[in-house]
């Protein structure tokens, strides 16, 4: 029989906090990052072993006055940031790791990042990128969570390791690895982004009256492929939201309807005669769902293009040559927000409001504001199999917000829609 774990515990937390000093207008008044100054989050009565194996009896300092002073003494000279997550998660440490650089230039900074979304940690303010393989319990995950033992052992000895996720690991790996910790607890409706900075704030590595983090930029490392037969305006439709997972049966859906899309791609290629690419990611129930709607778009003969098994660069060199992205608060979605391709979120159990696209100026987030919504993670979020602020959206609210975001980048609708027709239209910059 399967034991639950029990209550969290928490330990003693230091009384620093950004959110309670008076900042500017765009840093939350409420909430607070609590340091960990005795111990991480942890799960007690639970008989699962953590992927780092047990704590050694290295002592951990997580002290953060004692972390600060050695700081100020220049003790710190190798640092390991650990944040292991999804596509959106990776690319939302970018900004928190050029706030690192900025404030330590002369140290080594090492980042323990996801294995399969290494791609979008590339070109990242660090000297070093250690995969991790989270997901996964075959011998492959068991090995490849070896060599990233073995390498981070290479890279050491750490003088601080920064948990940059709510994970009670990062303490055990500051253990095993015989370094400083400090982890920061989440501050409720914070962008996750901002969650990431006030790490570094508890110990005085930035500071937040300077201003915001910085936007998030990527850039893919493959070439651009050619959509010469669609039509411009060329509009992406992502249909699922675990693209480089391919799951057989998801827990629930937690992405637009396939005919909703149709619906909408049929609306779209009537104002602006553009075409389609639509993304299937790596197979499973997306793939499944991404030939529905291309199948659908044949029946109503769409000029559209399938994208099928892409990687995350592949398909990064794809989302590069759209005009504009339909998608859910998903990965893909993160990635055309990076490349600066103007997106239309639609928003559902996710809220875009602490994970959507940070500082993405060409985004428009179209949301029902129901009571139930966002549910991620809740009881209620795990039980609701239909997800209505998806199914219910408006496709007419959508084209509006297409067609306002293809009029700021220059793309105009078609003849007697009341624009210029789509060959004559500039390339985005």
């Amino acid at each position: 029989m399967r034991r639950r774990c029990g209550p969290l515990t928490r330990g003693a937390s230091a009384t620093w906090s950004p959110c309670a000093a008076r900042g500017p207008s765009w840093f939350p008044s409420s909430g607070s990052w609590a340091g960990c100054a005795g111990s991480i989050p942890r799960a007690t009565g639970c008989g699962r072993r953590s992927a780092w194996g047990s704590a050694s009896a290295v002592p951990v300092d997580t002290d953060p006055e004692r972390i600060r002073e050695a700081l100020a003494r220049g003790e710190v000279r190798r640092v390991l940031a650990i944040r292991v997550g999804r596509v959106g998660d990776t690319l939302h440490v970018r900004p928190a790791l050029e706030l690192l650089r900025a404030a330590l230039p002369e140290a080594t900074l090492v980042w323990l990042c996801s294995h399969y979304a290494r791609a979008a940690a590339r070109g990242a303010a660090v000297d070093a990128c250690v995969p991790f393989p989270h997901k996964g319990r075959g011998l492959r995950a068991s090995l490849g969570r070896r060599r990233a033992r073995r390498e981070l052992e290479r890279q050491g000895p750490f003088d601080l390791a920064l948990g940059l996720e709510d994970k009670p690991w990062g303490r055990r790996l500051a253990a095993r690895l015989g370094c400083r910790f400090w982890h920061a607890e989440s501050c409720v409706g914070v962008h996750v982004v901002e969650r990431k900075a006030g790490v570094l704030a508890g110990l005085g590595l930035w500071d937040p009256a300077a201003g915001p983090p910085p936007p998030i930029r990527w850039s893919p490392a493959a070439p651009a492929p050619s959509f010469a037969e669609l039509p411009r305006p060329r509009i992406g439709l992502q249909v699922g939201s675990h693209a480089l997972r391919g799951l057989r049966r998801p827990r629930r859906r937690r992405d637009p309807n396939p005919a909703w899309l149709a619906d909408f791609a049929a609306r779209a290629h009537r104002a602006t005669g553009g075409g389609f690419v639509v993304n299937a990611g790596r197979g499973g129930a997306e793939a499944r769902a991404a030939r529905s709607l291309a199948r659908a778009l044949a029946r109503a003969r769409l000029p559209h293009r399938l994208l099928a098994a892409a990687d995350l660069d592949a398909l990064g060199a794809a989302l590069a040559c759209l005009d504009a992205l339909v998608s859910a608060n998903t990965g893909p979605a993160h990635l055309a927000a990076a490349l600066g391709v103007p997106l239309v979120l639609l928003e559902g159990p996710a809220a875009s409001a602490v994970a959507g696209p940070w500082r993405a100026d060409a985004a428009r987030v179209l949301s029902l504001g129901l009571s139930c919504s966002p549910c991620g993670g809740t009881v209620h979020g795990r039980r609701c199999r239909v997800p209505r602020c998806l199914d219910e959206l408006s496709p007419a609210a959508a084209l509006a917000a297409l067609r306002e975001l293809l009029g700021a980048q220059g793309r105009a609708a078609r003849p007697g829609e009341g624009g210029e027709s789509p060959e004559g239209a500039r390339p985005r910059s």
